[in-house]
């Protein structure tokens, strides 16, 4: 199965938008952002309601025909405690796939919802 697509909120200069609640974590498929324009600009908010991993994927290293230079860290694990919220601050030097996207995976039993806000140039 593919990897349910999450699309990101766009928020604009010195306006706030608590719109969007995001989607339902799909943990048996994993995530993905696609399209991903700037992704120094890209924050992702995930809310368990079960203990567990969140996991962004590294991306494709520049060598191996992508834009992830800095892929070589490897994946980024976010801990999550019952009913934890975490915000994080995707670095497309380290989790771009050569598709432009963006994948995060969850440990099995993770429930919950996760969101993404792209924050354009300028703002």
């Amino acid at each position: 199965m593919p990897r349910t697509a999450i699309t990101p909120t766009v928020l604009n200069r010195e306006v706030y938008s608590a719109n969007n609640v995001g989607v339902a974590i799909d943990q048996a498929n994993g995530m993905t952002i696609a399209n991903v324009e700037d992704l120094h600009r890209y924050v992702i908010i995930a809310t368990a309601t079960a203990a567990g991993n969140m996991i962004v994927r590294a991306g494709v290293d520049y060598e191996g025909g992508g834009f992830a230079l800095k892929a070589g860290q490897g994946d980024l694990t976010q801990a999550f405690a019952l009913n934890d919220r975490r915000v994080v601050v995707v670095d497309g030097a380290r989790h771009l796939q050569a598709d432009g996207s963006v994948s995060i995976d969850f440990a099995a039993g993770v429930t919950g919802t996760i969101a993404a806000f792209k924050v354009p140039r300028g703002t």
